[in-house]
């Protein structure tokens, strides 16, 4: 069976991305993505849910660019892949810790539409001259 390890993500990002280097020379940052869930109300409408944060990792020209151009609370759409990361903790003996994040392969900007129509609707008309 051929099995895929894909994800995508739309969220925020919950703090400023900060840029750092591998010892080879190669642009690197982890962030953290804030996910909510839309939920319909029994009234009608929609109500978001926090759904969680995941810890992502970014390398090369990207990682420069989402370092230069995005701040906190940036929305941005994600791909990429689920990660496992094993350490023993502080030299325990037999205990071996985890943590999943994602590998991100592509990030983009979310255009906040809703923001937009918002500030269209607020403008006043043209008067005729």
């Amino acid at each position: 069976m051929n099995v895929k390890n894909l994800i995508y993500l739309v969220g925020r990002l919950t703090a400023d991305p900060e840029l750092r280097y591998t010892p080879q020379g190669t642009p690197v940052t982890n962030f953290a993505l804030a996910v909510n869930r839309s939920i319909r109300k029994p009234e009608g409408g929609w109500r978001d849910e926090r759904d969680g944060f995941f810890d992502c990792e970014l390398f090369g020209g990207a990682a420069l660019t989402l370092c230069e151009d995005f701040k906190k609370g940036a929305t941005v759409q994600i791909s990429g892949s689920l990660r496992q990361k094993t350490w023993k903790p502080n030299g325990e003996q037999g205990r071996t810790a985890s943590k999943i994040e994602i590998r991100v392969e592509s990030i983009a900007a979310v255009l906040e539409v809703r923001k937009a129509n918002e500030a269209t609707e607020k403008q006043p008309e043209p008067q005729p001259a």
